[in-house]
């Protein structure tokens, strides 16, 4: 398994376990930020997608009603996020 492989399923993860425990512990609303992109060598547009699907697909089959904000530092994260997030 390549090294972005495994960063992409880690981070799949992750997301998937903060959206579940947020809803477990009835925390509302959820911020994800851009974790690991940019500076940490991981493709701002691939988080953003990995995020947002991650988010999608959750909330899809667990019928939950989370409350979720995407938030970035950076003004080219924002854009990309926007982006996508224009598109569901």
């Amino acid at each position: 398994m390549d090294g972005l492989h495994n960063k992409s399923a880690l981070l799949i993860n992750c997301s998937r376990n903060s959206l579940a425990l947020a809803e477990i512990n009835t925390i509302q609303p959820i911020a994800f930020h851009c974790i690991s992109a940019g500076v940490y060598g991981f493709p701002p547009k691939l988080v953003a997608e990995i995020a947002i699907q991650t988010a999608l697909t959750y909330l899809s089959e667990q019928q939950s009603n989370l409350r979720l904000t995407f938030c970035s530092f950076l003004e080219s994260d924002l854009e990309i996020y926007q982006g996508l997030l224009g598109r569901v």
